[in-house]
C-alpha cells in the first residue's frame, strides 16, 4: 500500500485520519484513524463522550500491514499531511506507531499512537499545537483534545536528603559491587551509554484510582504506554542510547490533591500507601519509580522529582543507597480548566532523576555537572527549559536539521552548546540508574563494507533500493539505519531497504549499523540522489516520409526528429504500415515496399522514462509495378512474386545460371532447367516441374465462359482476360494458354511470351470488334 505517488501535505486543523502506505502504490481511499462528527457517533458513545467532542477511530487491521519507512497519510477535517513511520510493533491486541513528519509547514512534528487492548491514546506535537487522545470503553475510539491553547503549568525539582554517614549495604550480589574510585572517573562519569551496549532503564509505574477512573483499567495503561513511547522518542532524538521500558504497573490507593513534596518523601521511604513499593521494585526489577495521578484542579504544577545534586550519587557506596531510594517521581496526566500537563512531563520528570535541570534562569539547587541545564532557543526551548513550545530533544551541544513552529520552519537548529548538555549529562549517569556499575569490556564496532542506491536517479516519485553491508569483528550487526538525506532514518535489520522520494531535490543518503553490544559504525561514505520533477514526455519535431507515392518495388526514406527537455531520446521507432516495425537510436530509416497498396506510417519516440510521443499518420501510396516486360528498362524483366497473372515488380535479369536441372514451367509453356534459367529468358515460373502436356493448344483468345469455352472470341472473352491480368481471376493452365495471344508476330499472328498482361486483353478486345483475325 506504499506509497510511491506520495504529496505530502502537513496540515493540522482538527481530527486525525491516518493511511499508511506500504508499496510504491497509493491507497488514499482506507484511512487508519478517522474523524467521526459528533452527529454521526452513536447514541451510546455521544453519551460516554458528551457533546462537542471529536472522536477518532483506529484501523487495527491496516495497522498490522505498516512498516517502518513507510508514509503514512493523516486527515483533519479534509486537510493532509504525511509522516513516515519511524516504528510500528503490533503484539496481540495491542500496538504502537511512531512517526516523524518530514516534509511541509509541520516537518519536525512527532506523532504517537498507543493501543492497549483496544483502547486507544495518542500524542501529537505539531509545532506549537498540541494534541493528545483520550482512551474511552470502546475498542480502537478515542477523543482528541486540542491543548494548544491551554496553559501549561510547570514541574517542581526536589533535592533528595542526604545519604547517612556511612550507609551499610545489604547482604547479596547486588551490594558487593567494587566502589568506583574517582581516579577512574577522571574527574568525571565515564560516558557509558555513547558507543556501548544500549541502557535499558526499566520503570515500576504507579498510578491513582482517579486515572483508572477516567479511563479504564486498560485505558489507564494505554495513557501510560503512549507517555513511555513519548519518552522513547526524545531519548532516541537526543542520540542518548538510552531507553525506558515500563516493567509493571500498579495501582496505589492514594490522594490526587495530597502535597506532591510529602508523597515523594513517602515514596523514598516506602511507608504508608507505598509500603509495598520496595516489594514491588523487587518483583519487577524495576530501577525508577514513578506515580502518575490525576490532574486536578488544585495542582500548581504538573510533576516532581528528586534531582541529583553531585556526582557522588552515581559512585559507590552512595549509588546502592539511592539505587533503593532516590529514583522516584511523581507525574500528572490530563487538564482542568484552561490548564493541562503537557505530555512532556513523564521524560521531563526522568530527566531529573538522571541529574538534568531546567535551563539556567529556572534552574534550582546544584548540578551534578556544570553543563546540565536545558537550553533556551530563539522561539523554542528543550525538554527541560521552561522555554516554549518544547522540543523533542534533550539540550546538546549539536545542530539538528529542523524544527517546526506555529509561524515557521526553523533550519539548522541549535538545540545547545558547551554549558548546555543535559544529553551528555544521561549518557554519563544512565547506565548507573540503570545498575550498570562496571565499565564495559572493550567492544569493536561495526564497520561498513559497501553501500549502494538503485537507480540513483530518476523523476519523482522516485522508488530507490538501498543496500547497506557491513560486519561486525566481535558480534553480529543487529540494525541498520539508512539515512535517505530528508530527514527520514529507515532502521530494520536487512541488510536491503527501500524508500520512496516524493519530492524532487537533490539528496545525500548514507547509512550506519549497530552490532549486538549497542556500538554503532561510522556512517559509510555518501551516496548523491537526484530526483527530478514529474517527467515530461519527449516530443517529436518532424517526421519526414520520401517518397510519399510510387510504383513498386518502391524503397523509402524516413527520417524522425525529435527533442526531451527534462532527458534523452532512448529510441526512435518507424511503424511502416505493412506490420514491420525498426528501431534505432538514430531516427534515419529505409525500407522497402513490395504489395501495391496505402500503408498509414508513423513514428514513435521514447525518452530514459519510458514516456513517449507519437507522429502524425503519413500515408504511402504504392502503385502496381509492371505487367510487361517491356515496362521494365534495359536489362530488367517483370518478375510476379506468385504465378502468371496480375503485376509484376522489374528485377534484373540473372548474371549467371548454376548449371543444375531443377526443372519448371514457366509461363510461357515451356520447360527450364531451372527458376534461373527462365528468369534469363524473361519468363515467370508457372509451377515447378516439366510443364504439363495440357498445355500444348492454341492461343486464340477463347477464354468465356470460365471452364467452357464456346469457340468464340468477343468481348466476354476480352473481360476475362484482363481479370487475369489484373490478379482477379486465377486461370488454369489451359486457360492460360489460349488468353497468352500478345504480342502479335509482323504476320498478325499470336506470338506468346508465358505472360497474361492488359496486352493479352486488348489483343482479345481487337478480335473481338472484328479489328484482327487470326
Amino acid at each position: 500500500m506504499l506509497m510511491s505517488r506520495i504529496l505530502c501535505r502537513w496540515v493540522l486543523f482538527g481530527l486525525v485520519s491516518l493511511v499508511c502506505l506500504q508499496t510504491p502504490v497509493w491507497s488514499e481511499d482506507t484511512p487508519l484513524l478517522i474523524t467521526l462528527p459528533f452527529s454521526s457517533m452513536p447514541k451510546n458513545i455521544r453519551d460516554k463522550v458528551g457533546t462537542g467532542s471529536t472522536l477518532v477511530k483506529i484501523n487495527i487491521e491496516l495497522l498490522k500491514t505498516i512498516h517502518s519507512g513507510d508514509p503514512v497519510r493523516f486527515e483533519i477535517r479534509g486537510q493532509s499531511f504525511y509522516a513516515v513511520t519511524r516504528r510500528v510493533k503490533i503484539k496481540g491486541d495491542s500496538a504502537k506507531w511512531i512517526g516523524r513528519i518530514v516534509e511541509g509547514e509541520y516537518r519536525g512534528g512527532t506523532i504517537v499512537l498507543t493501543v492497549v487492548k483496544g483502547r486507544l491514546a495518542g500524542t501529537l506535537r505539531l509545532g506549537r499545537r498540541s494534541f493528545r487522545i483520550k482512551p474511552i470503553d470502546t475498542e480502537n475510539f478515542g477523543v482528541l483534545v486540542e491543548t494548544t491553547g491551554l496553559q501549561r503549568l510547570p514541574d517542581r525539582p526536589a533535592v533528595p536528603p542526604p545519604p547517612p554517614e556511612r550507609p551499610t549495604p545489604s547482604k547479596g550480589p547486588e551490594t558487593d559491587a567494587k566502589p568506583v574510585s574517582k581516579s577512574r572517573l577522571k574527574g568525571g562519569l565515564p560516558v557509558l551509554a555513547s558507543g556501548g551496549s544500549s541502557v535499558v532503564i526499566d520503570v515500576l509505574a504507579l498510578y491513582t484510582p482517579g486515572l483508572e477512573d477516567e479511563h479504564g483499567k486498560d485505558g489507564v495503561v494505554a495513557v501510560l504506554e503512549n507517555l513511555f513511547d513519548f519518552a522513547n522518542v526524545v531519548l532516541e532524538n537526543s542520540e542518548t542510547n538510552v531507553s525506558l521500558r515500563p516493567v509493571g504497573y500498579r495501582k496505589v490507593e492514594t490522594s490526587e490533591d495530597e502535597d506532591m513534596e510529602a508523597v515523594l518523601g513517602k515514596m523514598f521511604e516506602g511507608t504508608e500507601e507505598f509500603a509495598a513499593l520496595p516489594q514491588w521494585l523487587e518483583e519487577t526489577g524495576a530501577d525508577v519509580a514513578v506515580l502518575f495521578r490525576k490532574f486536578t484542579s488544585s495542582d500548581e504544577s504538573c510533576g516532581m522529582a528528586f534531582i541529583p545534586d553531585t556526582e557522588d550519587i552515581f559512585t559507590s557506596p552512595y549509588l546502592e543507597y539511592y539505587r533503593k531510594k532516590l529514583f522516584r517521581a511523581l507525574v500528572e496526566v490530563g487538564s482542568t480548566g484552561i490548564y493541562y500537563c503537557d505530555q512532556t512531563t513523564l521524560i521531563h520528570e526522568v530527566g531529573h532523576n538522571l541529574g538534568c535541570n531546567h535551563d539556567r534562569e529556572h534552574a534550582t539547587g546544584q548540578t551534578v555537572y556544570d553543563f546540565s541545564y536545558g537550553y533556551c532557543g530563539d522561539g523554542y526551548g528543550t525538554i527541560m527549559s521552561y522555554c516554549s513550545p518544547t522540543i523533542p530533544y534533550f539540550s546538546d551541544n549539536r545542530i539538528i536539521d529542523h524544527i517546526s513552529t506555529k509561524y515557521q520552519i526553523l533550519d539548522n537548529v541549535p538545540i545547545g552548546d558547551l554549558q548546555t548538555r543535559n544529553a551528555e549529562t544521561i549518557r554519563r549517569t544512565a547506565p548507573y540508574v540503570a545498575m550498570t556499575r562496571e565499565f564495559l569490556p572493550p567492544n569493536q564496532p561495526p564497520v561498513i563494507d559497501s553501500f549502494s542506491a538503485e537507480p540513483a536517479s530518476g523523476s519523482a516519485p522516485l522508488t530507490v533500493i538501498f543496500t547497506c553491508r557491513a560486519h561486525d569483528p566481535d558480534g553480529r550487526v543487529v540494525e541498520y539505519a539508512i539515512d535517505t538525506g530528508n530527514g527520514t532514518i529507515i532502521r530494520s535489520g536487512e541488510e536491503i531497504s527501500t524508500y520512496t522520494y516524493i519530492f524532487p531535490g537533490n539528496y545525500t543518503a548514507k547509512c550506519k549499523v549497530k552490532d549486538d553490544k549497542g556500538a554503532w559504525s561510522d556512517y559509510s561514505s555518501p551516496i548523491n540522489l537526484m530526483v527530478k520533477s514529474v517527467n515530461r514526455p519527449p516530443e517529436i519535431l518532424e517526421f519526414s516520409v520520401k517518397p510519399t507515392e510510387g510504383k513498386l518495388p518502391l524503397e523509402v526514406k524516413f527520417g524522425c526528429r525529435a527533442r526531451d527537455e527534462d532527458g534523452r531520446i532512448e529510441r526512435y521507432a518507424v511503424y511502416f504500415g505493412d506490420g514491420e516495425v525498426e528501431e534505432n537510436e538514430s531516427g534515419n530509416f529505409t525500407h522497402v515496399y513490395y504489395e501495391a497498396g496505402e500503408y498509414a506510417a508513423y513514428c514513435e519516440v521514447r525518452d530514459e522514462e519510458n514516456a513517449v510521443d507519437k507522429s502524425a499518420i503519413v500515408t504511402i501510396k504504392v502503385s502496381s509495378g509492371c505487367f510487361l516486360n517491356q515496362d521494365c528498362r534495359t536489362g530488367e524483366f517483370c518478375w510476379r512474386k506468385d504465378g502468371c497473372g496480375g503485376s509484376g515488380i522489374c528485377v534484373p535479369f540473372p548474371e549467371a545460371c548454376i548449371q543444375v536441372y531443377d526443372p519448371v514451367c514457366g509461363c510461357d509453356g515451356r520447360t527450364y532447367a531451372n527458376a534461373c534459367e527462365a528468369h534469363l529468358a524473361g519468363v515467370n515460373v508457372a509451377y515447378t516441374g516439366e510443364c504439363k502436356n495440357g498445355l500444348e493448344c492454341t492461343p486464340d483468345g477463347d477464354v468465356a465462359p470460365l471452364g467452357s469455352r464456346d469457340g468464340q472470341v468477343n468481348i466476354g472473352d476480352a473481360l476475362v482476360t484482363l481479370r487475369f491480368a489484373l490478379g482477379l481471376e486465377t486461370p488454369s493452365e489451359e486457360d492460360r494458354c489460349h488468353a497468352d495471344v500478345a504480342p502479335l508476330g509482323a504476320d498478325g499472328t499470336p506470338q506468346p511470351d508465358g505472360q497474361i498482361t492488359i496486352g493479352d486483353a486488348l489483343v482479345s478486345l481487337r478480335k473481338a470488334l472484328g479489328i484482327i483475325n487470326f
